[in-house]
């Protein structure tokens, strides 16, 4: 794991500690956006080891897809956790209404620490 994916994970674990935080302070709309937000670094991590960077939030999630999900490398429930974390997020920091119940920004927090865990897994190990 070089340097600049070391960050990324560092931002990821703050991301989900602030989702955490959030949950807890009962502001499930922030919570949510901070659970895809830890996945979406984690994610950015995995793919500079690919040499492969984005600015597009779509754009990350299509080749986390192609890279990881598709060919095996990760188990392609993440690529899902991460197209759902990215609706749910848009939902919650765009949407009208009441947004996200508490219920759904812990599963949120719940599937973000799991794809955290297994990017950086993935990544201690040698994984490129």
């Amino acid at each position: 794991m070089n340097g600049p994916q070391a960050e990324l994970l560092a931002r990821a674990g703050e991301a989900l500690e602030a989702a955490r935080r959030d949950a807890r302070a009962g502001a499930a709309r922030f919570a949510t956006s901070r659970a895809y937000f830890a996945c979406f670094y984690a994610a950015q991590a995995a793919l500079l080891g690919r040499d492969l960077s984005f600015s597009r939030h779509s754009a990350v999630i299509a080749a986390f897809g192609k890279e990881f999900a598709k060919t095996g490398i990760l188990p392609a429930r993440f690529h899902a956790v991460l197209r759902e974390q990215f609706d749910d997020r848009n939902a919650s920091d765009y949407g009208s209404g009441q947004g996200p119940s508490m219920e759904n920004a812990g599963r949120s927090i719940a599937a973000a620490g799991e794809f955290v865990a297994a990017v950086e897994k993935f990544l201690k190990e040698g994984g490129k």
